[in-house]
């Protein structure tokens, strides 16, 4: 029931205040949206260090610590209960002890290894026992930001060198097979099938890997205005966070490895991590929020909502994201996913002038629109 209004036209607000986003700036009805069913944060750790890249398996999150002069780079998650992970197991030291500054937010895992990047190099950290790591081979290396493994080989962005291939084939022992200049630097790839994918500061490279000791770029795009920080992939189309000045998640369709083409784009800003499942992307940005958003149509993708979650890299395992953050207070949360990401159609609603935010409180709906 409508009860009253008050104010002039606002299009937007600051407020320490957790607010869903209900519409488009059209006049239009609001359902009510079931909480048990939506997506949320339903634990929240703190960390003793700050949390980079995080990666999801077998039960576990594997996160690396980006900071200087800390114990330790490589902080082991049991998630086995999502809704209380409990932090089990601390690792590589080697760059670290060997005066080389900080780890790298990146790393990646593959069976009982996790390959963790530093300012200087890759320290390979076996965590057969994920309560006791402990360190193998190491390898120097120039600036590492990113890296993706495949069987025996290393695929990594280095933001001196460009695309660099190592051989992991003996853990103990890795090795650089070779480095693919890019003209600039590269902050974040990934792969899928025969290719990589990296984004540098205003670019978007396709790169062969078919022949990892062979790698070559087969296609570029531009992307003005802003520098690249993250990106994910899913069937024919690559998903970019680009920063400031136009700031936004960007739809690349790749397709055709030689001619990679600009689909279509949404604001987001500071966009800090991607994870696509089905139609819906999620990602971190806006300051450490989650936003939901449809990319059911690239070229025109809608924001569905939002959550105040203070963290900035994601892992998106079946039904839960895991969320690391780096700020004064350190946190690992999980975030359950809605089973029901629209408004319930069923719902009672009332027709609205305009709605752009909700709180619900003692009672009532304050609404905040623009006619």
């Amino acid at each position: 029931t409508w009860i009253g209004s008050w104010g002039t036209a606002m299009r937007r607000l600051s407020a320490v205040f957790l607010f869903l986003v209900l519409a488009t700036g059209q006049a239009q009805g609001q359902a009510c949206v079931d909480y048990d069913s939506s997506t949320r944060v339903i634990a929240d750790e703190i960390l003793p260090l700050n949390a980079g890249e995080v990666v999801v398996q077998g039960g576990y999150a594997y996160t690396a610590c980006p900071d200087y002069d800390e114990p330790y780079g490589l902080m082991v998650l049991d998630i086995s209960d999502p809704a209380a992970p409990e932090l089990v197991g601390t690792g590589g030291t080697y760059w670290l002890n060997s005066g080389f500054g900080r780890i790298s937010p990146g790393l990646d895992v593959a069976g009982d290894l996790v390959y963790l990047l530093s300012d200087a190099g890759i320290e390979i950290v076996d965590v057969q026992d994920p309560t006791a790591p402990v360190g193998r081979g190491v390898e120097g290396l120039t600036d590492p930001r990113t890296i993706a493994v495949i069987g025996d080989d290393a695929f990594i962005a280095d933001n001196a060198d460009g695309f660099v291939v190592l051989d992991v084939a003996n853990p103990d022992a890795p090795s650089v097979v070779t480095t693919l200049p890019l003209g600039s630097s590269a902050f974040d790839l990934v792969t899928q099938g025969d290719y990589a994918y990296v984004v540098s500061v205003d670019s978007l490279f396709v790169i062969d890997i078919s022949t990892p000791a062979s790698p070559f770029v087969t296609g570029s795009l531009f992307v003005s205005g802003g520098s690249q920080r993250c990106l994910t992939v899913s069937g024919n189309t690559v998903y970019l966070g680009q920063w400031s000045p136009n700031a936004g998640l960007f739809a690349v369709d790749v397709s055709n490895p030689a001619a990679p083409s600009h689909l279509g784009d949404i604001i987001v800003n500071y966009p800090t991590g991607i994870e696509i499942q089905g139609t819906t992307a999620y990602v971190a940005g806006e300051y450490g929020r989650l936003l939901v958003i449809d990319v059911s149509n690239p070229a025109a993708m809608d924001e569905v909502y939002r959550i105040d979650a203070n963290g900035r890299q994601i892992a998106l395992d079946g039904s839960h994201i895991f969320m690391g953050s780096s700020n004064a207070q350190p946190r690992f949360k999980t975030i359950v996913l809605g089973v029901n990401d629209t408004p319930n159609s069923n719902g009672a609603y009332t027709q609205l002038p305009s709605a752009r935010y909700i709180r619900v409180g003692s009672g009532a709906a304050h609404v905040i629109g623009v006619e």
